[in-house]
């Protein structure tokens, strides 16, 4: 292996148009590859209807996610009700929330 990553075709694809700040463009990405969530701005990784499409689409996305939604107890919940695994990356106080 020479120390190259090559991405999917259907991630390569849905970034060609890719703008961070662009919801449409984001919300497409994320829904080809919820890992487009990382190249996203700020803005769309607080955006609930981006990371949620991002996380069904891949589980362990939800660690590009802005902090308040990982801090957001309904938001949690309602991802981890979907699959168990958004709960690894979500904050901390909220792991141990019982």
């Amino acid at each position: 292996m020479d120390g190259h990553f090559v991405l999917p075709t259907v991630f390569t694809s849905a970034m060609r148009d890719f703008n961070p700040h662009n919801r449409e463009a984001v919300l497409a990405a994320v829904q080809a590859d919820g890992y487009a969530l990382d190249f996203a701005s700020a803005t769309m990784k607080a955006d609930q209807d981006i990371v949620r499409a991002a996380v069904k689409r891949h589980s362990t996305a939800f660690f590009y996610a802005a902090p308040e939604l990982k801090e957001n107890r309904a938001f949690v919940i309602e991802l981890v009700s979907e699959t168990g695994a958004a709960l690894e990356h979500a904050a901390e106080a909220l792991k141990e929330d019982r």
